[in-house]
């Protein structure tokens, strides 16, 4: 449903038909429109969607759930030592 709701947002943004619009994928798979500067995402999480559009230039939003139980190596996996030490500060 995120992704339909998508093209026609993009198509109302675009002003193209929804069926008409191509798709193009960065290298880390950020979507873009062929020929189109507009940038766009979207995050999704259980029965929530979150939709961004910019005229150009990149953007992107994230959209995470609330768990109980997180782990948190894999959660830090890709964070700075910096980062890690400022996480591990906060009380359980």
């Amino acid at each position: 449903m995120a992704r339909g709701t998508l093209r026609r947002l993009l198509a109302e943004h675009t002003g193209q038909d929804p069926r008409a619009l191509a798709f193009v994928y960065g290298p880390h798979g950020k979507p873009g429109l062929v020929g189109e500067p507009l940038a766009f995402n979207l995050s999704h999480t259980e029965d929530l969607a979150l939709f961004a559009f910019a005229p150009d230039g990149a953007l992107g939003v994230d959209l995470e759930a609330i768990r109980d139980e997180v782990d948190l190596d894999e959660m830090t996996a890709t964070f700075a030592p910096a980062e890690i030490a400022a996480l591990e500060a906060v009380p359980a």
